[in-house]
């Protein structure tokens, strides 16, 4: 059974050091594409005690407090009956203080790197790089460029992590919603990232 949570409470959730977030629902067109429910994936680490979270996504790869990472699906939900609906997998087995160090070395060299799903569509790796590609290649997995959000879930699920508590979804209060006018603007302003994005990568293509 689905609950639901406001981002300040989202964020109160106590997620482990080097925990995966998995959401389903957050792109039709990966959804479509990868012709499974699970379309994103992010990371998170610990930096003097404060979670962030690590993921790529058009443009470039990027790294948000997480309370922000939550606000920005409060935000999507908003008006949609179409939920992004959010599991957080933690380490079936603690990491070490240098496994973590590891992992967060490799996530903060990819803040900034490109996004592209060239690698996961040719099948061989590029100078961009995916939100599972990235986690997977983290996780020291195979062929990570290969990997979908889907597929890295059934891996990880199967092997090296396990669910922390319920699935949920994030949703801003009443009375902190955006108007219509304003949440119609945002979502002109946000399918222009994507447009700049696609002909960046479009372009890329030819060459």
């Amino acid at each position: 059974m689905l609950s639901f949570l406001t981002p300040v409470e989202a964020g109160s959730i106590k997620i482990p050091d080097g925990a995966l977030l998995f959401v389903d629902h957050g792109s039709r067109i990966v959804e479509c594409y990868t012709d499974s429910p699970t379309t994103h994936v992010a990371v998170v680490m610990y930096e003097d005690g404060v979670p962030y979270v690590y993921e790529a996504e058009p443009p470039k790869v990027r790294r948000y407090r997480l309370t922000e990472w939550f606000e920005q699906y409060g935000r999507q939900n908003e008006g949609s009956k179409r939920k992004a609906i959010i599991t957080i997998f933690g380490s079936k087995s603690e990491d070490s203080s240098s496994e973590l160090a590891r992992k967060k070395e490799y996530l903060d060299d990819q803040v900034g790197r490109r996004y592209s799903l060239r690698g996961y569509i040719r099948r061989i790796p590029g100078d961009g790089i995916h939100c599972s590609e990235m986690t997977a290649e983290m996780l020291g997995l195979s062929r990570p460029y290969a990997v979908s959000p889907y597929k890295l879930r059934s891996i990880v699920s199967e092997t090296t992590h396990v669910q922390i508590g319920k699935q949920f979804y994030v949703e801003i209060k009443p009375e902190h919603q955006r108007s219509w006018g304003t949440r119609t603007a945002d979502w002109w302003k946000d399918r222009g990232r994507w447009c700049d994005w696609s002909c960046g990568e479009s372009w890329r293509w030819c060459w």
